[in-house]
C-alpha cells in the first residue's frame, strides 16, 4: 500500500511539471540557420588587397606582425573564376539562433575551413606592399598563379545580439549593426617562406565586447597571438 501511494504521488508530480512546462515554456529557444546565411553576407567590397574580396585580418599584440587567413573561402573562390589556382578551400559550419528572455536573439556563427589561403606580414611596415614573411597575397597570385602559397586549417567562431528573427548577417568587414559579444579565431598550418624554407603560421585570437575594456581587456582583446615558426 505504501509502495503504490508513493508511486501514485510521483505520477501526480510528473503531471504536475508537465502541466506547467506546457504553460511556462523556457524562453531559450534555438532555431538552426543556413551557413549561406554567414557566408553570402561576407566580401561584399575589395578596397584593401584588390581584386581579391575584403575579409578580417589579425595582428599580434605587442605589433610585429599582420596576418590574413581566407576563413570563408572568398580569396578561393575568387582565384578559382579568374584565373588563378585551384586551392582546394572547404568550407563547413553552421549558425544558430537563440530566443532570450529578454525578448531579444543571440546568433552564433561556426565557421571551419580547410585549405584557406594564408599569408603574413612584417610591422611596422606597409602590408600591402610589402614582402611577406610567409605565404603570397591572394592578390599576388591573382596576378601570377605560379607563386609558393599556404594553405592553412582555420576556426572562426562569432556571437551577436539581434532584435528579431532571422535578422541579416552583417559583413564583419564593415559596420556591425548589432551588439557583438565575443569573436574568437585560430589558425595553424605550414607554408613557404623567403628564402625556399617551410615554417609554422598559428594565430590566436579572442575578442570579448562585452566587457569594462580596462586591463588585458582594453582593445577588446585580451589575446592577440601570431607566431611564424
Amino acid at each position: 500500500m505504501m509502495r503504490t501511494t508513493k508511486i501514485f504521488g510521483l505520477c501526480l508530480a510528473l503531471v504536475a511539471v508537465a502541466a506547467l512546462a506546457t504553460v511556462n515554456p523556457c524562453a531559450a529557444q534555438t532555431a538552426n540557420r543556413p551557413l549561406s546565411d554567414f557566408l553570402d553576407a561576407q566580401g561584399t567590397t575589395s578596397n584593401f588587397f584588390p581584386p581579391t574580396p575584403d575579409f578580417v585580418g589579425w595582428f599580434d599584440n605587442p605589433t610585429t606582425t599582420f596576418a590574413l587567413v581566407d576563413y570563408a573561402g572568398l580569396a578561393a573562390e575568387y582565384l578559382a573564376t579568374h584565373g588563378g589556382p585551384s586551392l582546394g578551400t572547404t568550407i563547413t559550419g553552421g549558425v544558430t539562433e537563440t530566443l532570450l528572455a529578454d525578448g531579444t536573439y543571440e546568433v552564433t556563427v561556426s565557421v571551419n575551413a580547410k585549405n584557406a589561403l594564408a599569408w603574413a606580414s612584417p610591422l611596422p611596415g606597409d602590408i600591402f606592399t610589402d614582402p611577406t614573411l610567409f605565404g603570397s597575397r591572394g592578390s599576388e597570385l591573382a596576378a601570377d598563379p605560379t607563386l609558393p602559397y599556404a594553405l592553412v586549417n582555420s576556426s572562426l567562431k562569432v556571437t551577436f545580439i539581434t532584435t528579431s528573427a532571422g535578422a541579416p548577417i552583417p559583413d564583419l568587414t564593415g559596420p556591425v549593426p548589432y551588439n557583438l559579444k565575443n569573436l574568437k579565431f585560430s589558425a595553424s598550418g605550414p607554408g613557404p617562406v623567403p628564402g625556399g624554407g617551410t615554417a609554422r603560421l598559428t594565430v590566436i585570437q579572442s575578442g570579448i565586447f562585452n566587457t569594462s575594456f580596462q586591463g588585458a581587456t582594453a582593445d577588446g582583446f585580451p589575446a592577440e597571438k601570431i607566431t611564424i615558426k
